[in-house]
């Protein structure tokens, strides 16, 4: 059943249009007419459905509807009817009421919930409430419609830009108050004075970034006292002396920018055309405003605070990086010079190594210097800036060197260079000092606490990469010297070997050479393996070392038990080298130089690939060698006749592969 819309029988006013759906016929009629009765313009309907059609048709303030009903229940309505129009007011009315269910109603939007049965106070009394919202919705509606919340949020979700939100927010707050013109003034960085930092309106441009005392001020008045301000007509000088006095202005406005209880500016607007007062609703939309703007400049700052601390948190680690994936100093110092001059906001800078004896810093890199003098700067530590930041071991601030003392290494690159602030961190690892971070800019520089806790740690990171290239290149210099301590004294055991063994005399500085070429000509080993094969070269016959005289010196043919002992002297080798840690890998020579490619040598009888190649390949030359030099008991023999024994053993003493080799390597030397 539908009823149409009852006019009012009561004040000629009325008090809101409401809709009542209830399948109950005669609960909807009486609520119709008692409605009507007292000022509502009402419309009954016992079909959720057909009240849908009303709503989509007509404008109405409240919908009164009950929870339970057949078709299309209270809920469903509820929610159907908000997306109409989210402004409207929803009462829901049930007879079987729970928690749950009233939990679940107000959840969806509905803004009361009325238990049947009830009394007309009772309901009167809801719907008067429901009403005082309607009003504030759409209130609220009209403000938003004048005021440009939209590019504002907008800018907020895409730009996080302070500058551009102060622009947004000064145009909209000339909209919002049909003004002429809007300028937002931020307080200095020392809280002393405000600076216009936004302005909107041809005539008041030039004051962009003009500084402005809080004292005797309208502004400094808002700042100081955190409250607004309305002025009409010409302003009161006695009470505000104008710092620069504005004839023109009709009528102002000055509304403090907070969040929470800290003032974050001030938003002034005024009208220049005509004398306008400020209304209630203009004034509470520019609170809106400026509520939306200080939050977005919040945002703002959060944004641009944590994207600082990540790049200062990348800053870092590419210094790590440099310090563990380079080898040189120079290269390390400059990539932290090019992180400083980018993250600190500085033109040049430059980094002072500290000389532990002499106590002077001198130039180790720089940034950004137009002329070269710095190169050849030097100070003493404890005489300026640099100087004393080294000594005390504390950084050493000059935001403006007009009102400081002079500094004789400043003072020498004046000439080629322009420096009014200087900024000085000792380089400290591990409680030593090693030099001095210097930063010059050409203008006054007052940089905050963050900027000061960054540039300390990264004279910090500095330090580190000083002291662990030192560090590297200290554990280099020393490893170079332990090799060539090893290197000289194995080449020592080698001529002690040829001074005890006079008939090879020469033989082990002879084939080490010539076994190295023909190993580099294999094209078979690495650096690290010619390593070895060296020092097993040098030390291939260090066995004898245990071998007695009578038996070494013997001038004539050897009985079967001298050979065996002379066919010891590898294990000897093994047994002496194998304890030294570094010649385990050389141990390849000394002990299987005399095993044959067909299985009859010793110490161990290996065949063919079973020996280790660097011991094939110096087979080949310990025997070229030995053929060839003369020996007591014989004289050597023929190159050709060497060469010839060579090819006939290819396959049977010797790996035919590198016979082949090392023929080929003969023919190409000539």
């Amino acid at each position: 059943m539908t009823h149409q819309p009852a006019a009012s029988n009561g004040p000629n006013e009325i008090q809101g249009r409401v809709v009542i759906v209830d399948d109950e016929v005669e609960l909807t009629n009486a609520l119709v007419e008692m409605l009507a009765k007292h000022g509502y313009e009402t419309a009954g309907f016992t079909n959720g459905n057909h009240a849908l059609a009303a709503l989509k048709n007509e404008k109405f303030d409240l919908l009164l509807a009950d929870l339970m009903m057949p078709e299309i229940d209270g809920l469903t309505l509820l929610k159907a009817a908000l997306e109409i129009d989210p402004n409207l007011v929803v009462v829901l009315m049930t007879g079987q009421g729970t928690v749950q269910t009233a939990v679940e109603a107000m959840k969806s939007g509905a803004f009361d919930y009325i238990l049947k049965p009830f009394k007309l106070n009772t309901i009167l009394t809801t719907l008067h409430r429901s009403l005082d919202v309607r009003r504030l919705r759409m209130e609220n509606v009209q403000l938003r419609e004048l005021v440009n919340i939209y590019e504002l949020g907008r800018l907020v979700a895409t730009k996080l830009d302070i500058v551009g939100i102060l622009q947004q927010a000064c145009l909209a707050a000339i909209q919002v108050c049909d003004a002429d013109e809007a300028s937002i003034l931020l307080p200095d960085e020392h809280g002393q004075d405000l600076i216009v930092t936004k302005t909107c309106g041809e005539r008041i441009e030039h004051l962009t970034g003009l500084s402005i005392p809080i004292t005797g001020t309208v502004s400094g008045w808002v700042t100081q006292h955190a409250e607004m301000i309305t002025n009409q007509g010409r302003l009161d000088t006695n009470r505000f002396p104008a710092s620069h006095p504005r004839e023109d202005i009709l009528s102002a406005l000055s509304m403090p920018m907070m969040i929470g209880e800290k003032l974050v500016g001030v938003l002034n607007v005024n009208h220049t055309r005509r004398a306008a007062l400020f209304t209630p609703g203009q004034i509470k939309g520019l609170g809106i405003l400026v509520h939306i703007a200080t939050s977005a400049m919040e945002n703002a700052q959060l944004y641009e605070q944590t994207e600082k601390q990540l790049h200062h948190i990348a800053a870092l680690r590419t210094i790590d990086l440099a310090i563990s994936s380079s080898l040189d100093l120079r290269v390390t110092l400059n990539i932290v010079l090019d992180q400083v001059i980018s993250q600190l906001e500085v033109e040049t800078a430059a980094i002072l190594l500290a000389n532990q004896q002499s106590q002077i810093l001198d130039f180790a890199a720089g940034r950004g210097f137009r002329g070269n003098q710095i190169e050849r700067s030097q100070t003493f530590v404890g005489v300026g800036y640099a100087g004393t930041a080294a000594l005390d071991r504390r950084t050493i601030s000059v935001p403006d060197l007009a009102q400081a003392e002079l500094d004789p290494m400043i003072e020498s690159l004046r000439a080629s260079e322009t420096i009014r602030s200087v900024f000085a961190a000792p380089l400290i690892a591990k409680g030593e000092v090693k030099g001095v971070l210097v930063l010059f800019r050409p203008t006054p520089f007052h940089p905050d606490e963050n900027w000061h806790n960054f540039f300390e740690a990264l004279a910090g990171q500095t330090a580190i990469a000083i002291d662990s290239m030192r560090l590297f290149e200290n554990l280099q210099r020393t490893n170079q010297q332990l090799l060539l301590a090893y290197n000289t004294t194995i080449e020592g055991w080698s001529r002690a070997l040829d001074l005890r063994d006079r008939e090879t005399e020469g033989h082990t500085q002879r084939v080490t050479e010539m076994a190295l070429r023909l190993s580099r000509a294999m094209g078979v080993f690495d650096d690290e393996d010619l390593v070895h094969i060296r020092r097993g070269a040098l030390l291939h016959d260090i066995g004898k070392m245990g071998i007695p005289d009578e038996i070494l010196h013997k001038p004539g043919e050897l009985t079967e038990d001298e050979a065996a002992v002379i066919r010891k002297h590898p294990e000897y080798a093994y047994k002496l080298l194998y304890p030294i840690t570094y010649l385990r890998k050389s141990l390849d020579i000394p002990y299987y130089h005399h095993e044959r490619w067909d299985g009859d040598g010793y110490p161990q009888r290996l065949k063919g690939e079973q020996i280790p190649f660097a011991a094939r390949v110096f087979a080949v030359i310990d025997v070229w060698d030995a053929l060839r030099s003369n020996r007591p008991y014989r004289p050597g023999l023929p190159d050709e006749k060497v060469l010839d024994y060579l090819q006939e053993q290819s396959g049977k003493h010797f790996d035919p592969q590198v016979v082949e080799r090392f023929l080929s390597l003969l023919k190409e030397e000539g």
